[in-house]
């Protein structure tokens, strides 16, 4: 199972992630944290304040010191012990072949190190002093130290700092947490000398200890040899635990640059793309960390200027169905903020229609935490004996209901698009496909038109609007898409996006859509959670797959029929929808209408004389016409 707790997609998480960026760039130019001064961080609260909004800061480990005196995290750190240490000469017996585990399996101990035989990680002050005084790096071309996060006293010293210095923040992207050091090891020479003995053999020129600790440093759990690919897990278990008493980290963000097993229980991963990147490894690795347990997981998207508009755009398009959307703005922001309009258009349409998905995204991770569903998977993964499904790399399958073929060729006019077995429903225009099948998508920058439902499946969209928090308040959209049998059934989560223990204390509501037998219901195995969005209308209903024209259609109440004989407009899509009379004089406007050049149907019905809430059970039933 997959801990998943405190990253779901909540309230404004993309907004708050592109204003820190922007708040970063303007107050803190050189990325160091902890260094705002009473300028700067009045300046913060009042940016804050007026605008409502929150912020994701950047947060590496290393903690620069100044040449003019200590920084007051400094000085606390070096009274509390928290740093990891730079090691005696003592330390020349540690090697790659006799290295200290974390947890030793020794009895009585070695007369230098604790027994960890029972997995309690002692605190620094438990018989670590003797190996010296911290350990210097360099960071932003300033000496640094580094926390040792293995430390009990590390976390209430880093609490505290947080608190202090970010007290108002919602959360923290930690960047260069491998950790990164400008030098190889430490200011000086590493005590132990022992570059030859860390010498890669696979790599053959390049030491261990490039840009990074001397791997002889010692932390309360052992020697960096050991734990340096645990720093990033111990900095982000650390960082959540210190975010839990914040009263505006209701669900707090922590997002890491490196991983290791486990970390998804505390953080998400923004994966940077390198220089030759391509958006087919960004999927690629988006689909990895899914099944390693790290399902918040995203791109750095458009992060050069030497990209092109087309190619930003395809960078931005993966946004539909990343969990973790997120741009560094030194490419894409600052041509939106020119005034290239036609670039700006396609980039708000695109992360509109993922804003319109994001109730799909939070079910979709919530799916992954309580029952540890993949959330991306290739299309192999549903189909391993369909031999071409396994060519089609650059689709990927989200959650239970979509499939998205992106156009990644930034100059290609179309693209070959692969349905496997099964109903596949276009989102732009309905057209329902029987799958396995190859369409030709035409390429116009639109994700609806490269996004397909499964048949069977139901789900629901919001409105778009500024913030996520304001398109919370806007009117849903339901959309089913039934299956060859002409059903569907679907089960989908909605709480506040904000409280960290909603399955704990049941604020959380479960709608279960079924389609059988021409009817559509709406019942709720838990509505624990009534408020927010669960009282927003239904603004359309629509269905998909639909074998024949629909000539009527009822709303039943307590099982008894509310209305009779409501006649709807059967015309093609071209046609003026009209609104009929019902014999106890109430109006309904519902369309039956072609579903692009596909033998199907789809149904929509609009909120103009149904008014129907999220948080309420209803029923629809309907029959069709008859040839």
């Amino acid at each position: 199972m997959i801990s998943w707790s405190r990253c779901r997609i909540n309230e404004a998480t993309e907004y708050y992630q592109i204003s820190g960026l922007l708040l970063g760039e303007a107050m803190n130019p050189h990325n160091i944290p902890f260094s705002y001064d009473n300028t700067t961080r009045g300046q913060l609260a009042e940016w804050q304040t007026n605008n409502n909004l929150t912020f994701i800061s950047t947060l590496p480990p290393a903690i620069v010191t100044l040449t003019t005196g200590k920084t007051l995290m400094e000085k606390s750190g070096m009274e509390d012990n928290v740093f990891i240490a730079r090691g005696t000469s003592n330390d020349n017996e540690i090697s790659p072949h006799n290295s200290t585990d974390r947890y030793p399996l020794t009895e009585e101990g070695d007369g230098e190190s604790p027994n960890y035989r029972d997995g309690a990680i002692p605190s620094r002050r438990e018989g670590r002093d003797h190996h010296g005084a911290p350990l210097q790096g360099m960071y932003a071309g300033r000496v640094a130290l580094y926390p040792d996060f293995t430390a009990p006293a590390t976390e209430e010293w880093w609490e505290g700092s947080l608190s202090e210095g970010y007290g108002s923040g919602f959360g923290f992207y930690l960047t260069n947490n491998m950790p990164f050091n400008e030098l190889n090891g430490a200011v000086g020479v590493c005590q132990s000398a022992q570059s030859d003995a860390y010498l890669s053999r696979l790599l053959n020129v390049r030491n261990l200890q490039t840009n990074t600790l001397c791997l002889s440093a010692l932390s309360s759990a052992g020697s960096h040899l050991t734990l340096h690919n645990t720093f990033a897990l111990d900095q982000a278990r650390v960082t959540q635990q210190a975010l839990k008493p914040w009263p505006v980290c209701k669900l707090p963000i922590v997002v890491s640059d490196a991983t290791s097993p486990g970390i998804g229980s505390y953080a998400g991963h923004l994966i940077q793309p390198t220089a030759d990147g391509s958006p087919q490894s960004a999927i690629n690795q988006m689909i990895a960390f899914s099944f390693l347990g790290v399902p918040f997981v995203g791109p750095n998207m458009c992060n050069r200027d030497t990209q092109s508009d087309s190619e930003c755009l395809t960078w931005y398009s993966l946004s539909v169905v990343s969990p973790l959307t997120w741009s560094m703005a030194s490419a894409g922001f600052p041509r939106i903020l020119a005034g290239n309009s036609s670039f700006s258009e396609r980039v708000a349409n695109i992360l509109k229609f993922r804003q319109a998905l994001l109730p799909y995204h939070h079910d979709t991770l919530y799916r992954a935490h309580v029952g540890g569903a993949v959330p991306l998977r290739a299309l192999q993964f549903d189909y391993p004996a369909d031999n071409t499904a396994a060519k089609y790399q650059d689709e990927v399958l989200f959650g239970d209901a979509i499939l998205y073929s992106p156009i990644l060729a930034p100059e290609a006019a179309y693209r070959t698009t692969y349905l496997p077995d099964g109903m596949w429903c276009n989102w732009m225009d309905g057209a329902c496909y029987q799958g396995p099948t190859q369409l030709r998508v035409v390429s116009d920058h639109a994700p609806a038109s490269t996004t397909f439902l499964r048949g069977g499946s139901v789900i629901v969209t919001q409105n778009s609007a500024t913030t996520t928090t304001l398109s919370r308040r806007q009117k849903v959209r339901l959309i089913v898409v039934l299956d060859g049998n002409g059903r569907a059934n679907s089960t989908r989560f909605f709480d506040d996006g904000e409280t960290s223990n909603a399955l704990e204390t049941e604020y959380y509501s479960l709608v279960r859509y079924t389609v059988t037998n021409n009817s559509l219901r709406a019942t709720f195995p838990h509505q624990g959670y009534k408020g927010g969005v669960m009282r927003q209308q239904y603004e359309k209903i629509i269905i998909y797959g639909l074998p024949r024209r629909v000539s009527a259609l009822w709303q039943v109440t307590n099982q008894e029929t509310h209305t009779t004989d409501r006649e709807t407009d059967s015309t093609r899509e071209t046609d003026n929808t009209r609104e009929t009379d019902s014999t106890d004089s109430t109006r309904i406007r519902a369309s039956c209408l072609s579903a692009g050049a596909t033998a199907f149907y789809k149904l929509i019905v609009s909120d103009t004389n149904v008014v129907i809430k999220l948080g309420e059970p209803f029923e629809l039933t309907w029959t069709f016409r008859d040839g």
